[in-house]
């Protein structure tokens, strides 16, 4: 390797790992599935009818409340399930061959504000507003086309909404607060609750992972952890290939 090209490797390890340091910047997290402890949870429910577990004790590093977990099953006879697993960091609904369900994962303070001193828009840097504030998921994997809605709703009852179909695989969603439906009458520096709602065809499969708050815009770029990883693996490239030089 030419002594000119080590030195460009190295340069562009280091902006990767820089990078994965700076992508949390102005955010806020809504859940990460990292709590509670001591392990996984799930909720099960064998045949037509509701079931749903309300969990307290989240990691602190989200914005708070109770995570209240609802599974509803409209018609079948299978075994469904969601879960929370911990050690992945993420949420999962399987609904069994045959069987039609949704769920909806429901982030709420009891009507206080959610956030560490409610202004979720105050408490992002850089001026947040409305128009430049982002509501972002990872769809870590769907089977088929899944229906996905999130709600806002502020102290005054006020819902705003977005809905979204997204195909088979993996997906990103991205959405300005200033898209949803009603956003012009939601206080969102005033929100008390916050609603996800997962809905498909009959055996739906499907892994959501971090969802979040943030002024920062992203077109589905790789997680940090996995840029840092990136990052790593270039520099040991780099050291090796210097190695080579060197002989």
């Amino acid at each position: 390797m030419k002594l000119k090209n080590f030195r460009l490797l190295m340069v562009a390890a280091s902006a990767l790992t820089l990078f994965s340091g700076l992508a949390s910047a102005g955010q806020i997290v809504i859940d990460d599935f990292t709590k509670p402890a001591p392990g996984n949870t799930a909720v099960l429910q064998s045949g037509t009818g509701t079931n749903s577990l309300t969990q307290t004790g989240l990691s602190p590093n989200v914005i708070g409340g109770t995570r209240a977990m609802v599974l509803t099953v409209n018609s079948g006879s299978q075994l469904d399930s969601l879960l929370v697993n911990v050690t992945n960091h993420d949420f999962s609904m399987s609904i069994g061959a045959g069987d039609d369900g949704f769920s909806t994962l429901t982030y709420d303070s009891n009507g206080a504000l959610l956030g560490a001193a409610g202004n979720l828009l105050t408490n992002l840097a850089g001026g947040a507003t409305a128009s430049n504030t982002f509501f972002q998921a990872q769809v870590k994997f769907s089977d088929l086309n899944l229906n996905f809605t999130t709600s806002f709703t502020d102290t005054d009852g006020d819902v705003a909404t977005f809905a979204t179909v997204l195909g088979p695989g993996i997906s990103f969603i991205n959405q300005a607060f200033s898209s949803f439906t009603n956003a012009g009458v939601v206080n969102f520096d005033s929100i008390r609750s916050i609603q996800i709602r997962l809905d498909g065809p009959q055996a739906q499969d499907v892994k959501i992972g971090l969802l979040e708050i943030t002024n920062t815009p992203e077109t589905g770029a790789p997680e940090p952890a996995t840029m840092a990883l990136f990052g790593s693996a270039l520099v040991g490239l780099g050291l090796f290939g210097r190695k080579r030089f060197a002989r």
